[in-house]
């Protein structure tokens, strides 16, 4: 996934500065030839990207998370290597969403987004060595406040504050004399931000919202029944990841 963000990003990056470059000597162009036949009239400038009061855009996103870790442990003359397939309760995080952005002033947008997301955990193994996992399915509703800072012509850093609510489905594999699946329901509260962000412009109307990562805090409830009853638990989850749970999002200006 990093790969691919990376790619898309040098490839737009190329396209806006390759376009620019054009309008700019067309414009210069255009703008000797008029001064010219008329003799000295005013000079055009090429049209500044970016965004204004009362601006409105569509977003379409998607997220894609995945982190493996191999733990070394020495002892008795041999070297044991375990893989640990979710050190901080993640194994695959899959998020996709819409929404929309109304911007404030050229600086200031608030915003929201719909979209479902998709945890799913390692659990451990069953007598068979098949892997266990827990899946939680949440449809979630994410208000948003962002801000936009001008670097170019076509790039703003745009870190984002936000707050979402979710609420889904809860299934967890368990390896109880026969196999056994047993589920439940599950809700959210996440609190965040997003300090490695950024806004591509392509153009007035198209752009690509690139997003690294940020810190966040999650609060999560799961319910599971089974035999002997319903079980909940409570996970509290505070996560530093500057360059994690990456995601990428393209923007359509209809205003």
């Amino acid at each position: 996934m990093k790969k691919i963000l990376s790619v898309l990003c040098i490839l737009l990056l190329c396209l806006s500065a390759g376009a620019q470059k054009k309008t700019t000597s067309s414009s210069k162009a255009a703008s000797s030839s008029s001064s010219q036949s008329s003799g000295g009239s005013r000079s055009s400038r090429t049209p500044a990207l970016g965004h204004h009061k009362g601006q409105i855009g569509i977003n379409a996103d998607l997220g894609y998370y995945y982190e493996q870790m191999n733990r070394t442990t020495t002892g008795g003359g041999q070297t044991n290597t375990v893989i640990i397939k979710d050190p901080r309760g993640v194994g695959i995080d899959f998020f996709i969403g819409a929404g929309a952005t109304y911007f404030l002033s050229k600086n200031w947008a608030v915003g929201g987004s719909l979209g479902f997301n998709s945890n799913t955990t390692f659990q451990g193994t069953d007598a068979n060595g098949d892997d266990l996992h827990q899946v939680i399915s949440l449809f979630a509703i994410t208000p948003a406040v962002s801000y936009y800072v001008p670097i170019a012509n076509w790039l703003q850093y745009a870190p984002q504050f936000y707050f979402g609510v979710g609420f889904g489905s809860n299934k967890v594999e368990q390896q109880i004399n026969p196999y056994t699946v047993q589920t439940g329901s599950a809700n959210m509260i996440q609190v965040g931000l997003d300090f490695v962000r950024f806004e591509i412009l392509a153009s007035k109307k198209l752009s690509l919202i690139v997003n690294l990562g940020g810190m966040y805090a999650d609060f999560r409830t799961t319910k599971t029944g089974g035999n002997a009853g319903t079980v909940t638990t409570t996970n509290t989850t505070i996560n530093l990841a500057p360059f994690g749970n990456m995601s990428v999002g393209v923007r359509y200006y209809v205003k």
